[in-house]
């Protein structure tokens, strides 16, 4: 995340959480659903987000009946609808503090007892949300078996990101880079990011799902016709499950 966007992203968390759509994922790039998944808008073209309190309890109101309906429909489904590549931004969406925050500190980084590290001036990096467990499912999950987990970042600190990943545990002996297929880590819009992605795997834009914690990486990506959900807290359990579920529907539907 850059640090221009930091006040940006902080004052629409401070949003979400005010108007209690915390783990209401906000989507770009898939035409037909809006923020929490509802049929007939276009999420990309909405550009920055800016709801009011009303409006989101009455969307909330929408989500939590269509919630109640999933059973029945995923009862008549022959299979679920997985993405085949995961992409994930690093700083403030898979841990925290962001690599700049740590300038007068840094590397080395020393593992600790919770399996995340610490620099040099005592500052913890640690994974948040569901990331460890998140990590751990998509690398020994059968039902992942087919899909790339991969990480697409423009962090100040590249060589401190890396030490990072080869440092932070998920499990006895499964450090984060272990369970990362491809990086892409350096400055620039992160649509040359997805370009070298979709060139290296050969999968379509709208097989991936990409989760950012800044508003403007998520539209930009969204105009290749990825499904990016923006993560104000993280990658919690919720925005997890739900963007799941949007991107079972939006090929259920045809996008």
């Amino acid at each position: 995340m850059r640090r221009g966007s930091f006040i940006e992203a902080e004052r629409f968390a401070r949003h979400v959480d005010k108007c209690g759509m915390t783990d209401l994922p906000l989507c770009f790039g898939v035409s037909g659903f809006d923020q929490t998944g509802s049929q007939n808008r276009t999420c990309s073209d909405r550009g920055r987000a800016t709801r009011s309190c009303s409006a989101s309890a009455s969307r909330r109101g929408n989500y939590e009946s269509r919630r109640r309906t999933k059973g029945a429909m995923a009862a008549g489904a022959t299979r679920v609808t997985v993405p085949r590549l995961l992409v994930f931004d690093l700083d403030g969406t898979l841990w925290r503090p962001e690599m700049y925050e740590l300038w007068g500190g840094g590397a080395p980084f020393k593992p600790n007892k919770d399996g995340n590290v610490v620099d040099r001036s005592g500052t913890e990096v640690r994974l948040l949300g569901n990331s460890r467990s998140l990590l751990l499912e998509l690398r020994t999950d059968e039902r992942w078996k087919d899909t790339q987990v991969a990480v697409a970042s423009r962090t100040d600190e590249p060589t401190w990101a890396e030490e990072c990943m080869q440092k932070i545990m998920i499990a006895d002996g499964m450090n984060m880079k272990s369970t990362i297929d491809i990086e892409e880590i350096y400055k620039g819009n992160k649509v040359h990011h997805f370009r070298a992605l979709h060139e290296k795997t050969g999968i379509p834009y709208d097989q991936m799902i990409f989760y950012d914690n800044e508003t403007a990486n998520c539209h930009d990506v969204g105009t290749l016709g990825v499904l990016c959900i923006f993560t104000p807290r993280g990658m919690t359990d919720g925005i997890w499950q739900q963007s799941l579920e949007q991107f079972a529907k939006a090929h259920k539907f045809g996008h």
